[in-house]
Formats: C-alpha cells, structure tokens, sequence
C-alpha cells in the first residue's frame, strides 16, 4: 500500500494549507512586544524533529519534544496563563492538523517553564516540574500528543508549536469547560480577543 500512499503524496506535493492555518495568524495580539521564545533541547528552530516523535507506525514513538519557556524582561500584567498548541499546515487538506493542545499552564515565578510530557494519553500532562497541565483534545479528537505522520512523498511537513499567553478572561472560559470541550475550533473562539502575545517554535518532518 506504500506506492499508493507515495503516489498521491507526489499527486497533492504542492497542495498544503500554509501559513494561514497557522493559529497566531488569524488572533488579535493586545502588544507587538514579544514576552518569552520557545526552544527545545530536540531540535532547532525550522530544524527537524527526532525520529522519536514521529508516530509509533513509522518507527517514532509518539514523544512529544521537550520545551522550554523562557519570559523576556518585564512581563506584561495581563498575562496568567499559557496554551500550547502543535499544526501540521502542510497537509495536503483544507484545515491544519492540530496534533496537541495544552492550556492552564501557570506563569508564575520568573524560572523558565521546562515541560515534557511525553505519549501522554489523557486528562494532564505531567511537566518536568511536577505541575499538571489539561490537555485538550487535537483535530483526531484525542487528549494527546500526535506525533508526525506526513503522507510519504509530500515533502517536508511544518509543525509550529505556537505558546499563546492569554489574559483572565480566557484562562477562566478555558478552566470552565471539560477538557473534551477545548478543541481547536472552541479554542479559537475563546482565544480570538483575549490573546496578549505569542512565541513560536516549528519543527520539520518528513517520510521520502
């Protein structure tokens, strides 16, 4: 079944959603300013992601890559808490994948943010400094870390990870919904006029 799959990844090569599926593309940020960066231990900015991250069915283990969150100077009042959220907007479809959404992530104290939460599969995340963090449910309808799984042929697959920080207002609609509530569509709506800043990181994968 691979020629098949390798042959419409070459049929829809230059078929992707692009830069508009990206999230922080389409909200409205309160400051121009930026906050924090993102950076990961596993791969570089636009650099590729680990074979461990990538799906169990292509050799991966399904490992989200580790993250950290470091503020920059003073940081803005309005902020109380932080979402994560993972697209894939090379998919040779309309929308972008979103493979995970983390929310409730605390931004108190002035230590970096340091998460891991590796083939998690339910309610919390555990990070690395023991808080828990609700995991939402990503476009498959899973709390969980999808890891990459481009259709072969296609090229490299983007996968931004966005962290969005996010005012009172937000934080709470978020807190006062179940997990299986926060998907990508009602994440949007909530975080339209409520986001404050955002800092990104993207890793590429791909299967030839």
């Amino acid at each position: 079944m691979e020629y098949i799959e390798r042959a419409l990844g070459y049929l829809f090569f230059n078929f992707k959603v692009g830069d508009s599926g990206i999230l922080t593309k389409t909200l409205k940020f309160s400051t121009s300013n930026p906050q924090f960066k993102v950076t990961s231990s596993s791969f570089s900015d636009n650099g590729y992601l680990p074979l461990e991250s990538a799906q169990v069915g292509v050799g991966g283990k399904n490992l989200s890559p580790p993250l950290t969150i470091e503020f920059i100077g003073e940081r803005d009042p309005q902020i109380k808490s932080l979402v994560l959220v993972c697209h894939d907007v090379d998919v040779p479809i309309w929308f972008a994948v979103t493979h995970v959404i983390v929310y409730n992530i605390p931004v108190d104290g002035d230590k970096p943010i340091e998460f891991e939460f590796g083939a998690f599969n339910g309610e919390r995340a555990k990070s690395t400094d023991k808080d828990s963090y609700i995991v939402g449910k990503g476009t498959t309808g899973e709390r969980s870390f999808i890891g990459p799984r481009p259709i072969l042929g296609h090229g490299d697959h983007r996968y931004v990870f966005q962290v969005i920080a996010i005012n009172d207002i937000a934080t709470n609609l978020l807190n006062e919904l179940s997990s299986d509530e926060v998907n990508p569509t009602k994440l949007t709506e909530i975080l339209k006029d409520n986001a404050i800043s955002y800092a990104t990181i993207t890793g590429l994968y791909k299967r030839d």
